[in-house]
């Protein structure tokens, strides 16, 4: 299938490993990752999500340091700066087994850059926006550096790939910030989101289907039946909650540049833009059209992340609900100690949270659902919504497993040589 926003087929990649330029790359660790949340064997131990509270404190002795006495852990930082949110995880990596030991720090910090290009007539990156971000990136690289990590590696998606000042903006990181940012193409999003899928799932790798939907992109990646390992198919779009929220505000007969939210919306306008979505949306592919084994993947600020915390709400407004959602075990910058980890996404499911939210102001929305630290706005909350629900119903699935994730960056995290 051929990929909206660059036109390029993907239905046949090569191997990762050559997308990295270097042998034994990112496909040699495939299912063997780790993020937050999925409980991996340890030599005396686990890590999983009951030790997260406290790093140290859950892993024994000989996986809390790195040092002559572990030769094989090597302390990696990595970045993922989104359209719409830059996730950073720092971790301990076991380098001969390409699996993550002890997770160190994470973070999800909103930069609306996706929202930002929408705005501008010229598609460029913001003054504003640019200022925001090496603040951000300048922080987020100090708190990882006081770790000690020895490799920080730092991929950027979409936005930066259409902004026509997006290279240029990642100059400015490098000379700014001291770090530095690859651009990456939807190939290699793509695979970096397989990857994390897989760590995440308890889906085999044969019949996984993974999909990652951010501010300004989606992308949807299998392996290639019988072809050897590192072969993928992928169905992937310009498509994100930005360009979804931007496109909301248009239906409305407003500019997204003038009316930055679209809030109040209507069940009609909601319905609308569904449909509008579907319209954008490439033709599903015969691999993707109703399969199953599809696990979503993303952060706090995702869709998806969105669509939990509302079937939770649902869930303890009426026990009898049927909703079931993954609570969060311990707190992250304020989130919270009820933020799911994971969820099943519907699309009844979905129509009765966009039910459940049409009329509502910005500030009734904010007090629902955006009340957390570095919540995303609340003109966001409908938009994507209905991107579900569009995504759901375009490549006719019955469902989608989530999980929660810091973004790519168990990828970028475990990935040799690192994309740079």
């Amino acid at each position: 299938s051929s990929c909206l926003g660059c036109g390029t087929s993907h239905e046949h990649l090569g191997s990762l490993s050559q997308v990295l330029t270097g042998a034994g790359g990112l496909g040699a660790h495939m299912g063997r990752l780790f993020v937050p949340g999925v409980v991996e064997p340890i030599a005396g131990g686990y890590f999983g999500p009951a030790a997260q509270a406290d790093c140290a404190a859950g892993l024994p002795a000989d996986c809390t340091s790195v040092g002559p006495e572990r030769p094989s852990l090597e302390r990696r930082a990595a970045l993922d700066i989104g359209s719409g949110c830059t996730k950073m995880l720092v971790a301990d990596v076991d380098i001969s087994t390409g699996r993550c030991v002890r997770v160190l720090l994470t973070r999800e910090v909103p930069v609306l850059y996706g929202v930002d290009i929408r705005r501008a007539a010229d598609g460029c990156l913001s003054e504003a926006v640019q200022a925001k971000g090496l603040a951000e990136l300048g922080r987020l690289v100090r708190e990882a550096e006081a770790l000690g990590p020895k490799r920080l590696a730092a991929v950027a998606t979409e936005a930066f790939r259409r902004a026509p000042n997006g290279g240029d903006f990642v100059s400015r990181v490098k000379n700014e910030v001291g770090l530095d940012v690859r651009i990456i193409d939807q190939t290699l999003e793509a695979r970096l989101g397989f990857c994390t899928a897989a760590a995440v799932s308890t889906v085999s790798t044969g019949e996984l289907i993974a999909w990652d939907c951010g501010g300004a992109s989606f992308q949807l990646v299998a392996a290639e039946p019988g072809a050897p390992a590192g072969e993928y198919r992928t169905h992937c779009g310009a498509l994100g909650d930005a360009v979804a929220t931007a496109a909301l505000v248009e239906l409305q007969g407003h500019s997204f540049a003038a009316v930055p939210s679209p809030n109040p919306v209507s069940l009609a306008e909601a319905e609308a833009l569904v449909a509008r979505l579907q319209e954008r949306m490439p033709e599903a592919p015969a691999w993707l059209r109703g399969a199953h084994g599809v696990v979503a993947i993303g952060g706090r600020n995702s869709m998806f992340a969105l669509f939990a915390d509302m079937l939770r709400a649902e869930a303890e407004a009426d026990p009898c609900s049927g909703a079931v959602v993954e609570p969060k075990l311990c707190e992250h910058e304020g989130d919270g100690p009820d933020l799911p980890t994971a969820c099943t996404v519907t699309v009844e499911a979905a129509w009765a949270a966009v039910h459940a939210n049409v009329g509502l102001s910005d500030e009734e929305l904010t007090q629902r659902w955006c009340w957390r630290p570095n919540s995303d706005p609340p003109s966001m909350v409908l938009p994507k919504l209905c991107l579900i629900i569009a995504s759901l119903t375009k490549f006719e699935l019955e469902s989608a497993e989530w999980r929660r994730t810091v973004g790519c960056c168990p990828g970028v995290l475990v990935a040799h040589p690192p994309p740079a």
